[in-house]
C-alpha cells in the first residue's frame, strides 16, 4: 500500500511540472505579444501624428 501511494506522488510530479510550465510559456506567449501589439499600435500612433504634423 505504501509503495503504490509513493509511486502515485513521484507518477503525478511530472505531470504537476507539465502544467506549470504549460501555464508559464502561455503567460509569456501572451505576455510578448501584448508587447508587440503594443509597440506596433505605438508606432502606427507615431507615423500618423507625423503626418498631421506635416
Amino acid at each position: 500500500m505504501y509503495n503504490l501511494f509513493y509511486f502515485l506522488i513521484i507518477d503525478s510530479i511530472p505531470f504537476v511540472a507539465g502544467l506549470l510550465m504549460m501555464n508559464k510559456s502561455f503567460l509569456i506567449k501572451q505576455n510578448t505579444m501584448a508587447m508587440f501589439t503594443e509597440t506596433g499600435l505605438e508606432a502606427v500612433i507615431k507615423n500618423n501624428s507625423n503626418k498631421i504634423e506635416k
